[in-house]
């Protein structure tokens, strides 16, 4: 079985090969690509910077729940210019407007969700074939409750529509 990115790779290859190095001999840093069933879909997320400080997750978020708003999927760090609180919501127009009306910035953007089941050298297949790709990706965030089951991956990629190409031609060549 041959696995294709847009490249010839064949299923298996060795990191060193993403920096233009001939693998010197098979090592635990080489990736097994292995089947994968998974669903993808573009989803909307939210981000709003709130001052890292006690009780901003926990505005936001009783905001969210009196105007019945679900939050599918959260993030929150920190940075030097604030906490950032990014989430997907079940309404994310709801969600914007409660946060706008309270004064909270918020900002739009695309992310593309993976649903699948979780098993070790899943996130290291899906991110090496984006790589391949040239596709960057500024953040992920996931959860997973045990190995084998399932998991949400959240990615901001700078290329939605190819990052998803990518996805399909791994299915395809499972």
């Amino acid at each position: 079985m041959n696995f294709q990115v847009g490249l010839n790779r064949s299923p298996a290859f060795h990191l060193s090969e993403l920096a233009g190095h001939p693998p010197q001999s098979a090592s635990p840093t080489t990736i097994q690509f292995f089947p994968m069933s998974m669903k993808h879909e573009i989803e909307t997320q939210l981000s709003v910077t709130i001052e890292n400080e006690p009780g901003q997750i926990a505005c936001i978020s009783e905001l969210l729940s009196k105007s019945n708003v679900h939050i599918n999927a959260v993030s929150i760090s920190d940075s030097i210019d604030g906490g950032h609180f990014r989430f997907i919501a079940d309404t994310p127009r709801d969600a914007k407007a409660v946060l706008v009306e309270k004064g909270f910035e918020v900002k739009v953007e695309s992310v593309l969700t993976i649903r699948l089941n979780d098993s070790r050298g899943r996130l290291a297949g899906i991110t090496l074939a984006l790589a391949q790709a040239s596709i960057n990706i500024d953040y992920v965030y996931a959860s997973v409750d045990q190995t084998g089951s399932s998991t949400r991956l959240v990615l901001k990629v700078e290329n939605i529509l190819l990052a998803i190409r990518i996805l399909e031609e791994m299915e395809v060549a499972a």
